[in-house]
């Protein structure tokens, strides 16, 4: 695995990415670093105490990191989920490291508005790391978190939530990281549509 990761930065995709600020922030990060996060997960994985009959959704992936840790170390049943490829410059990336890691029959993908990607009532757990309050289903979500603080961002919020709930399981425990982006007019929002004994824990892992 470890030639696969050297061998993509050695790609023309990858020799562009000089900026040392799309190194350190963007998604090139993630290919340079992939064992430190393999090793979050892990630790992750181990303090959450998952069982084998839980069904896990990642949502909002990313490079999925989590997936592979939880399939192929854990022997979990996870899946993740993330926004069609087409809202970020550096989204190749991410389909090559789905590749490096031979995950991407566990990995889809969404447009924004309207997850059809599983029944209703899928997963028992949901965690959703940096995700939540991305937003790229219009462009007052492009580049921006969505909070509930006027009308566009309280309809673009409700929209999620009600999509999560929708594939959640009653009794679904959902892991939010970080805590900011759960604050109490998120709360309001979320027990609005909460007709399934969901429960929200805040997370303050470095993920």
């Amino acid at each position: 695995m470890e030639k696969k990761f050297l061998d993509l930065l050695s790609k023309d995709n990858y020799k562009i990415i000089k900026k040392p600020k799309e190194i350190i922030n963007g998604p090139k990060k993630y290919v340079i670093n992939y064992k430190i996060y393999i090793n979050q997960y892990k630790n992750l994985f181990k303090k959450f105490g998952f069982k084998g009959n839980d069904i896990i959704l990642d949502f909002g992936c990313g490079p999925a990191f989590l997936v592979f840790v939880g399939r192929n170390i854990f022997n979990l049943n996870v899946s993740g989920l993330d926004i069609l490829p087409g809202s970020g410059s550096q989204d190749f990336i991410y389909g090559d490291i789905h590749d490096v890691l031979n995950i991407k029959d566990f990995v889809s993908f969404y447009d924004g508005n309207t997850i059809n990607n599983y029944p209703d009532n899928s997963f028992s757990v949901i965690l959703c790391f940096w995700s939540l309050l991305f937003d790229y289903s219009c462009q007052y979500g492009k580049g921006n978190y969505i909070y509930p603080n006027n009308e566009i961002g309280t309809k673009l919020l409700k929209k999620k939530l009600t999509n999560l709930v929708k594939i959640s399981k009653p009794n679904c425990k959902w892991i939010i990281c970080p805590p900011k982006f759960w604050n109490q007019d998120i709360n309001n929002l979320f027990k609005e549509i909460n007709n399934k004994n969901i429960t929200v824990k805040l997370e303050k892992l470095i993920c």
